[in-house]
């Protein structure tokens, strides 16, 4: 290994930075001076903006690094927020904690231990064994117990939560109110403009929740305890309209927006809601926040524009309800930022929750909004556009067409994830495919993940049928051409959620 060039060991490092930094790296660092040199540059290479100030610490800290912050590319803001209503109360905390049990290490550390000790009850019962060792673990348990739980048989009484979630509670309602001294402080703002002065790699920025900071091989129970411990997380950002109505902390975006209008950085990325940096699909709950973005004003528009100019990636949600006011401003928003960024845009995922069901009672709310994706990029170019992600929408074939006709000379990459097309059969989209869009595109890449047709409203496909569906589309697609897309959809671990997925929409 040692003899390999710097350049392609420095492309060996970059890739396990993706993957889990905080171990191969950190290993990498320790195998000789030469790989100390080069794999150190990748350690660190994200911070968190949060309304917490162990999160805040961290990031001073890395701010203040003199080697570790000339190597940071990613900067997450984390919207979550602790809620006043669980904060001030017990009764809703233990409600929140029973409801939600992968976000509170604490319930899953007690199931854990009353597992362990009636595993050991039964092994001491099965195997006779002498008093002296049954005294010993009667010794060990009581540990655990009040002066009034220890006068009743250990192994007839279960350990209590009360003190357990009293003190996730207590905690937790400390950093409910040091979230607001943050707010009312405005730090997250500060640190964001701090971030932009002493970071001078700094390119990437997403706003999301807690979710973006997942790691591969973590489950959402897993990286709630790393993240919170025994305290129950804070909220997520919603996945619905009512959510966004209740819950004034998200409209925090506004601001973080318009100071980075302020600040204006040479971003390449930006991404909202979804992240694209972390394992945010293999979590066993990954619907996607719904963000709404500000409005932008005419007079702002030089500063978009240079805002924008230079990014390469952007990721964005379109809220889509039966408000016309709503959909109206997410229209012009969406159309506003990309025709600031149609110039230099590579990489760009749209995404809604317009299209989300099997079943024809979805199908009457959602036929009048068909059109919303052609009138957001219908009258927008992308010079260098090469790769395209779809996801939730409800797309009439025409409006598919014209989108992948006008961007063919430059689009390698598409994808198509829950959508459903509208005005046509399996077949029909074939035929299209065949005469049209196939002999045009040059696409080596192609990722058709839960693809519906309006014919299939009305009785609903098996999830084998859909699939067989989506692989015969996909291979229409490349017309033969092997396909560079690495199918993140499919792989085992975020199987199961698309099985859950699956079988909620057959349930509704």
């Amino acid at each position: 290994m040692d003899s390999l060039p710097e350049e392609l060991l420095t492309r060996v490092f970059d890739f396990l930075s993706c993957d889990r930094p905080h171990v191969d790296i950190a290993n990498s660092r320790l195998v000789s001076r030469r790989f100390h040199a080069l794999s150190s540059p990748f350690l660190v290479t994200t911070v968190v903006i949060a309304h917490r100030y162990n999160t805040l610490q961290k990031l001073r800290e890395v701010l203040d690094h003199p080697y570790f912050s000339k190597h940071v590319t990613r900067l997450v803001w984390d919207a979550s927020c602790y809620e006043v209503t669980v904060a001030e109360r017990l009764s809703e905390y233990e409600l929140q904690c029973e409801q939600n049990p992968w976000q509170s290490s604490a319930i899953n550390k007690y199931e854990a231990s009353l597992q362990e000790a009636h595993a050991t009850k039964l092994a001491l019962l099965q195997s006779a064994v002498s008093q002296s060792e049954l005294a010993r673990e009667r010794e060990y348990f009581t540990r655990f117990l009040d002066d009034d739980e220890q006068n009743t048989d250990v192994c007839d009484r279960p350990m209590t939560t009360e003190n357990i979630l009293r003190r996730g509670h207590d905690d937790y309602h400390r950093r409910y109110h040091a979230q607001l001294e943050i707010e009312q402080r405005r730090l997250c703002l500060r640190y964001l403009h701090s971030a932009f002065e002493k970071l001078p790699k700094l390119r990437y920025f997403e706003f999301s929740d807690f979710r973006a900071l997942s790691r591969n091989g973590e489950n959402l129970g897993e990286l709630c305890e790393r993240l919170f411990g025994e305290t129950l997380s804070p909220d997520v950002l919603p996945d619905d309209e009512q959510g966004i109505q209740e819950l004034e902390p998200w409209n925090n975006l506004n601001s973080c927006l318009r100071n980075l209008v302020k600040i204006n950085p040479q971003l390449k990325s930006m991404s909202f809601g979804r992240s694209q940096h972390s394992a945010w699909d293999t979590l066993q709950w990954n619907e996607s926040p719904r963000v709404i973005l500000p409005d932008m004003h005419p007079d702002d528009e030089e500063q978009w524009r240079s805002l924008l100019g230079s990014v390469r990636h952007l990721s964005l949600p379109v809220e889509i309800n039966d408000s016309g006011r709503i959909l109206e401003s997410a229209v012009s928003n969406t159309q506003r930022l990309l025709s600031y960024s149609a110039s230099s845009l590579t990489h760009l995922m749209l995404e809604t929750e317009l299209y989300s069901g099997l079943w024809r009672p979805y199908w009457d709310c959602m036929s009048t909004t068909a059109p919303v994706l052609a009138s957001i990029l219908g009258q927008i170019h992308f010079q260098s556009l090469t790769s395209i992600v779809l996801r939730g929408w409800l797309i009439p074939l025409r409006d598919l067409e014209d989108l992948l006709l006008a961007h063919a000379t430059t689009l390698r990459n598409m994808h198509l994830i829950n959508c459903c097309i509208e005005g046509a059969s399996k077949d029909e989209l074939m035929v299209s495919i065949r005469s049209k869009l196939e002999p045009a595109l040059a696409l080596t890449g192609v990722e058709v993940f839960g693809l519906m047709y309006e014919a299939s409203c009305d009785a609903g496909l098996t999830r084998a049928q859909v699939m067989a569906d989506c692989h015969d589309i996909e291979e229409l697609f490349l017309g033969g051409r092997r396909n560079m897309v690495t199918k993140v959809e499919r792989l085992c671990s975020d199987e199961i959620c698309r099985d859950m997925w699956w079988d909620m929409e057959i349930e509704r």
